[in-house]
């Protein structure tokens, strides 16, 4: 072969391995164990080194685990190894108009791209520099996602600390894991440097040397693929920043080396990932129960396995949550992710607590579907979700109300939610069988009784919600999204419990009643959120709000499911009465 066709034929290879998905390369079993507990420091929080290389690993990819690897192998990766890890599609694309804007074409085999790739694009920079300029209230949702894309960007390149040629030096890696000299500050502008900013934590050359000499025998450990050499620099990294002692005050942020230990084990518990398997496995346990409503023995003993099950899952589902509460010191209820957790957990109970009084299974059911979707939301989507261990926002933080209010409107939706997947359920049945069937009327009564808890519990939240606002805002109704959205809601189901006793609304009409609470329920628990500006949004409204693809879908599965019963019912006659 030629000269020529041997350079050829590198390019081409070169050019191809730019576009495959991002590949680490094929490293031992490393052993993380010593590494995974180091403190750092990011955003004001201690957190363990495991914890920081999961974040990053999730908010650059979008996915954590990330091709089923360790996230701390492909930190490393990207820290001693940046001048391959650079040219692998790792950066998570945008949405396929703001893909298109930064000079890709999307496609679903092509999810992700590279630092190269971008740095590359001739778009990309004019993008980036024309969507900074906006003023966030004009910014577009294309402007929005390409400015995500740059985090992700920026945040790759800090750390494989790449500059803005695109040259690397691995030996000053992004890692604040230096802690500060003695005395150490009780303010909070202390902070944990990187190696190249140790002069900066008041630490000489020489004091600092065993730390710098220890990480770069990691470097050259995991690049060699060295097994007993990386464990033992990984060890002597350990015992050099032990040896600079970190922060010991009471009043301190860093909490000592336990609480370090505590966070890796919750992490490796994946407590609410598995939680939803739990939850969703008792729905379809439960589902088979009703299915074999004819043959009691047998529905009774699956209704009983459905309970069980269920139950393991709230108990994990209630670990993880006690456990995140004490790391974070902190009510879990802060942020949209961990609000989404507590109504998955409230949905479980509220359908556990019920079917121990009726016992007639509609309630462990409906409780255990509606834990499943809420955790699914919660787990499967990170890079909306952020479910990062996170500060609370100042107006919240100190403030007992939090714990009071919000925890009792959740309650609420939670409730509520249980009644509006029984009125689904009815809704769907009535496709086959006839109001007057005994398994309709039983579900009818379940559905109905439920929707006066709830009631009660929403506005008992709203109240709270007014003498907090009064307390903090100084005024008790402010006319907010947020607080119209729940008076709407309630004002719903009001209406549906006054038509139920007044008797306009019969069973199939309390169930239309439910479709409809569950849009009232949707718009003020998510939609209040999103797209309107307010004092309780989790996120700015402003500017273009697309509505997401997974909303329309949504929103056309909800109609469709009423279309079809009202078709079924006042156009093809009424259901047949069927052994069920």
């Amino acid at each position: 072969m030629s000269r020529g066709h041997l350079m050829g034929l590198m390019l081409s290879l070169l050019v191809l391995g730019s576009a495959l998905p991002a590949q680490v390369t094929e490293k031992p079993e490393f052993d993380w164990s010593r590494l995974r507990p180091l403190p750092v420091l990011e955003r004001t929080r201690y957190k363990p080194l495991d914890s920081l290389a999961r974040e990053s690993v999730e908010r650059i990819t979008g996915k954590e685990p990330f091709q089923k690897k360790d996230a701390l192998l492909h930190y490393f990766h990207w820290m001693f190894e940046p001048e391959r890890a650079r040219t692998q599609a790792y950066l998570k694309l945008p949405d396929a108009q703001a893909t298109r804007a930064v000079g890709f074409e999307p496609s679903q085999d092509r999810t992700h791209v590279s630092y190269n790739d971008l740095y590359e694009s001739p778009k990309w920079a004019k993008a980036w520099a024309e969507a900074q300029a906006k003023a966030p209230e004009s910014r577009s949702t294309t402007d929005n996602e390409i400015l995500k894309l740059a985090q992700r960007y920026v945040m790759f390149a800090n750390i494989a600390v790449l500059d803005p040629g695109g040259k690397a030096d691995p030996e000053f890696a992004y890692l604040p894991m230096v802690p500060p000299a003695p005395p150490h500050a009780r303010d909070r502008e202390e902070e944990f440097r990187n190696l190249a900013e140790a002069a900066k934590a008041r630490w000489s050359s020489d004091q600092s040397a065993p730390v710098s000499r220890a990480f770069a025998a990691l470097g050259t450990a995991f690049r060699e693929n060295q097994v007993a050499a990386f464990a033992d620099a990984s060890g002597e990294l350990v015992a050099s920043l032990g040896a600079l002692g970190y922060p010991a005050q009471p009043d301190s942020r860093f909490r000592g080396a336990d609480f370090m230990a505590r966070e890796v084990k919750y992490n490796a518990g994946r407590f609410f990932y598995r939680s939803f398997w739990v939850y969703f496995s008792a729905f379809l346990i439960g589902l088979l129960a009703m299915g074999f409503s004819s043959i009691r023995s047998v529905s009774l003993g699956l209704r009983w396995i459905c309970v069980a099950v269920a139950t393991y899952g709230l108990g994990l589902h209630a670990y993880g949550l006690f456990e995140r509460t004490m790391l974070s010191e902190r009510a879990m209820i802060g942020t949209f992710y961990e609000s989404m957790l507590f109504v998955a957990g409230t949905c479980a109970l509220t359908g556990l607590v019920f079917e121990f009084i009726v016992k007639n299974g509609w309630f462990v059911l409906a409780g255990a579907l509606g834990a499943a979707l809420a955790m699914y939301v919660a787990t499967h989507n990170p890079d909306f979700m952020q479910p990062q261990i996170s500060n609370l926002a100042a107006v919240l933080d100190n403030n007992d109300w939090i714990h009071i209010h919000v925890p009792t409107i959740m309650t609420g939706y939670a409730v509520l939610a249980v009644a509006i997947l029984l009125a689904h359920v009815y809704l769907i049945r009535s496709l086959w069988l006839d109001d007057s069937h005994e398994l309709q009327k039983s579900l009818a009564r379940t559905m109905f009784w439920t929707v006066p808890v709830g009631e009660i519990v929403l506005v008992a939240g709203i109240i709270l919600g007014g003498i907090w606002a009064d307390a903090s805002w100084g005024r008790f109704w402010g006319f907010d999204p947020k607080e119209v959205g729940a008076l709407i809601l309630f004002l719903v189901f009001m209406v549906i419990i006054h038509g139920r006793w007044a008797g306009w609304l019969k069973d199939f009409g309390t169930a239309v009643g439910g479709w409809v609470g569950s849009l009232a329920l949707f718009w003020s628990y998510y939609g209040t959120n999103f797209f309107w500006t307010g004092k309780h949004s989790y996120a700015a409204a402003g500017g273009d709000r697309a509505i997401p693809t997974w909303m329309i879908i949504y929103l056309g599965t909800e109609l469709a499911i009423l279309g079809l019963v009202l078709a079924r019912r006042y156009l093809f006659g009424r259901s047949v009465q069927v052994p069920a």
